[in-house]
């Protein structure tokens, strides 16, 4: 017997699905089902493509709050949310090693219950570090910032003031561009 209300919301997407397909026609070979069967980086949604109105196509999508917090965000992050609302980083609780780490523990077992753990583990680092950049400024302090983001970018993290004067850049002892895409690490 599963206590937790999982199982119950997945059993409403897949009553969402059944209600969708009552109303409109689905285009054959056009249904994926990814709760079953989940993407190696731990994607679950149900998506089907029906006619609509006045005979166009549309995709639906149908997942529940946490399956959308991984699709919207990666895996790491809806660790990272399920353990601050469980009272654990940032929460309430003490931030001692059990608790701040917890989330990686999670996310350890998640692996563990994965067909293909490298692909999973691969997918998760994708999502921990493709999206973001994080740099130092010269006083030693990191910053995280969108990847693709530039000097003039990081100045502005930095501070608004430093952005509007700012008039040249150094990165690792180099004179660059305002433009200058930043990397891990610069």
């Amino acid at each position: 017997v599963n206590n937790d209300s999982e199982s119950d919301d997945v059993a409403s997407c897949y009553q969402a699905l059944g209600a969708v397909h009552s109303n409109w026609k689905p285009v054959p070979g056009k249904i994926k089902d990814y709760v079953a069967l989940p993407k190696p980086n731990g994607y679950r949604s149900l998506h089907t493509t029906i006619i609509g109105p006045h005979k166009r196509r549309i995709e639906v999508q149908i997942r529940t709050r946490d399956m959308h917090d991984v699709a919207e965000s990666g895996i790491a992050a809806h660790f990272l949310y399920k353990e601050k609302n469980n009272g654990g980083i940032g929460g309430n609780k003490a931030s001692d090693e059990s608790t701040r780490f917890a989330w990686l523990r999670e996310l350890v077992n998640e692996v563990r219950r994965q067909s293909d753990p490298i692909e999973f583990v691969n997918a998760v680092k994708e999502d921990l570090f493709l999206k973001e950049v994080l740099v130092f400024s010269p006083g030693g302090d990191l910053y995280a910032l969108p990847r693709g983001s530039s000097v003039l970018d990081f100045a502005f993290k930095v501070h608004s003031d430093l952005g509007y004067h700012c008039a040249g850049a150094k990165v690792n002892g180099k004179m660059v561009s305002l433009k200058h895409q930043i990397k891990n690490g610069d």
